[in-house]
């Protein structure tokens, strides 16, 4: 297997999956790939790799060099999740108008 890192921006994420702008390609629809990532919940930083499905492709249209990618993420471990929930909850307290 093809180990390759893109650099990458995560617009938009949720404990199910992720929005991901790119400059580069990063697989067609259901390529597997693994994203490895950094969130901060309070003031501890969490280190993830989760396994992921590209489940859409579109380019930006106001930018049509940026790729943008809609990921699920899959075989998600219960740290994992728990993570992501407590993310995405700190998300809603913190800035409840972004949240609606």
């Amino acid at each position: 297997m093809l180990s390759q890192t893109i650099r990458k921006t995560i617009t938009n994420i949720s404990t199910t999956g992720a929005e991901i702008n790119a400059t580069s390609h990063l697989g067609k629809l259901g390529t597997v790939i693994t994203l490895s990532f950094t969130i901060q919940i309070l003031d501890q930083e969490i280190p993830l790799s989760i396994n992921s499905t590209i489940r859409s492709v579109k380019q930006l249209e106001n930018d049509q060099r940026i790729l943008c990618f809609g990921i699920e993420f899959t075989e998600l471990e219960s740290n994992q999740v728990f993570a992501l929930h407590s993310l995405v909850y700190q998300e809603i307290v913190e800035n409840p108008h972004r949240a609606a």
